[in-house]
Parts: structure tokens; C-alpha cells; sequence
């Protein structure tokens, strides 16, 4: 797995600085993370919103802004 930390503020190694982030995530962008209660391990998500918007789930199905999200074909 190839990850652009540098778009979101990558990390500098040896020191507890952070690069400025390039931009913001987008709802569908891939986001990895250090797990905090853990930060050896690693969590992969999706982003499926971003600040301001209001996600729900009802019946198994996504909402975000009162509309369903349709799943991202083959998984994707």
C-alpha cells in the first residue's frame, strides 16, 4: 500500500513536527492513521463526508445531507 501523507501534513521523522497539510481530505479520499490507542497499528478508511456535512445510517445505507450514498462499485 502507497500512501501521500505529504497532502495532509506528513509527519517529520524524529521530532513530533508535522508538515502543513496541501489541502483538506475530500469526501472518497483513502485516509491512513495511527489507531490511538494503539499507534503501531495503522487504519485504513474512507473519507465518506467532510466537516459540516451530517451523515446517518438507517437500515444499513449510508445518508450524508439527508441523501442516500450509493456504494463505490467492486468496493472501490
Amino acid at each position: 500500500l502507497l500512501v501521500n501523507k505529504f497532502i495532509y501534513g506528513a509527519h517529520v521523522p524524529f521530532t513530533d513536527w508535522r508538515l502543513p497539510a496541501v489541502r483538506e481530505p475530500e469526501a472518497g479520499d483513502i485516509i491512513v492513521f495511527q489507531y490511538p490507542r494503539n499507534p503501531e497499528d495503522d487504519y485504513i478508511k474512507r473519507c465518506v463526508a467532510v466537516e459540516g456535512q451530517r451523515i446517518e445510517v438507517r437500515n444499513k445505507i449510508l445518508y450524508v445531507d439527508g441523501k442516500p450514498q450509493p456504494l463505490p462499485p467492486n468496493g472501490k
